[in-house]
């Protein structure tokens, strides 16, 4: 099974499971790339008393109880090459061996699900995966496309999140109104299954109302960029309006003004006209006195 990571691998086989012969008995995922080599060995083979350092009893592994079950080995190509030698002995043989033993322990029946976000053949190509595993493997191949390109399952998805939020949350479900579902059916969801489920809580938990309006979506789905300050428009002279202009750059110092920077002059009374005797606040000695022009 191959798919972007977080496109829902694990549910679909869970889906594939319990639509199966063996829908009644267990489903056992394991993370592949959650543990570390020796961790996952045991994890998935068992370990007998004394094999490493924190091994005081025998313990089965996962394949080993899960006869007759189905087992979920979630992103199998993040496994080291050993590991794949490990497990592609099992699928061949159906053989146990635990870690720290000397002998096969028996056989199990078990049905294995992989999945994985790398593309194995680039893997291949470069020499970090088994090209014999995969086609061990490689029995189905299913693809699982991300929301963005089914977006007829938002719509399923969306309503039964809403309403297994709400009965978690203790509740009642709030309806999504018609505004609501356009835009988040429209929605890429770069966070794949997650996020819409991360966000239906979201409106279950905050919801005021019965009705989702798109005013109550999140802002990264309505574009909107919430809290940013609007510019303020500030009256212009004409009497319409104006953006607030920026405070323009302090001169170099020893550089000259920039033209029309000077201050005006007083007025002079002209020479020779009735009435030009200077008043106290244009009585400037010459020297002192800005010059005309």
């Amino acid at each position: 099974m191959t798919g972007e990571r977080g496109v829902g691998e694990e549910l679909v086989a869970q889906a594939i499971h319990t639509r199966s012969p063996r829908g009644e008995r267990a489903f056992v995922p394991v993370n592949c790339a959650g543990l570390p080599e020796p961790l996952l060995e045991s994890e998935l083979f068992g370990h007998v008393r004394g094999s490493f350092t924190g091994a005081y009893r025998d313990k089965p592994g996962k394949l080993e109880l899960a006869h007759e079950d189905t087992v979920f080995l979630d992103e199998v190509g993040e496994m080291t090459l050993r590991m794949q030698g490990l497990l592609l002995r099992f699928f061949e043989t159906g053989e146990i061996r635990k870690v720290g033993a000397d002998r096969v322990i028996g056989t199990v029946n078990v049905r294995v699900i992989a999945a994985t976000s790398p593309n194995l053949t680039d893997l291949i190509a470069q020499g970090q995966f088994r090209e014999d595993l995969f086609y061990r493997l490689n029995a189905i191949h299913l693809h699982v496309p991300p929301l963005r390109e089914r977006r007829d399952d938002v719509q399923v998805l969306l309503p039964y999140s809403l309403r297994v939020y709400s009965q978690r949350h203790g509740v009642p479900t709030p309806d999504l109104s018609p505004d609501a579902l356009r835009l988040l059916t429209a929605c890429d969801w770069p966070g794949t299954v997650r996020e819409p489920k991360n966000v239906i809580e979201r409106l279950v938990v905050r919801a005021w109302a019965l009705a989702v309006a798109p005013e109550d979506l999140p802002a990264e789905i309505t574009g909107r960029q919430r809290g940013e300050r609007e510019k303020q428009p500030v009256p212009a002279a004409s009497g319409g309006f104006r953006l607030r202009a920026s405070a323009a750059p302090e001169p170099a110092a020893g550089s000259p003004p920039p033209p029309g920077s000077e201050p005006a002059p007083w007025p002079r009374p002209a020479a020779g006209l009735p009435g030009a005797a200077a008043s106290p606040r244009t009585a400037t000695p010459a020297s002192a006195r800005c010059p005309q022009g």
